[in-house]
């Protein structure tokens, strides 16, 4: 391993399944080489990560909020069934 100016360098060996996974990401970046699409993923992993990291949050809230709503909606129908008899 060694460095010059403009970064560090290294030697990375890839799985079978790695290899397919870089490959998908240089497809859907429209990177051509190796290096820019690992570059690509590391520039781009904070933003991402944060963006999914919110969005899972919010699924799990709504997901949350879904369940309220039916058991509010049970309460509601079992109590209408009660009226009606």
């Amino acid at each position: 391993m060694g460095t010059n100016e403009e970064g560090k360098k290294f030697t990375l060996r890839l799985s079978e399944h790695e290899v397919k996974i870089l490959q998908e990401i240089k497809s859907e970046s429209g990177i051509k080489t190796d290096s820019g699409a690992i570059k690509f993923v590391l520039s781009n992993y904070l933003p991402l990560n944060s963006r999914y990291m919110d969005a899972r949050n919010k699924n799990v809230s709504l997901a949350q909020e879904l369940k309220d709503k039916e058991k509010k909606i049970e309460a509601f129908l079992s109590a209408f069934d009660g009226l009606k008899k």
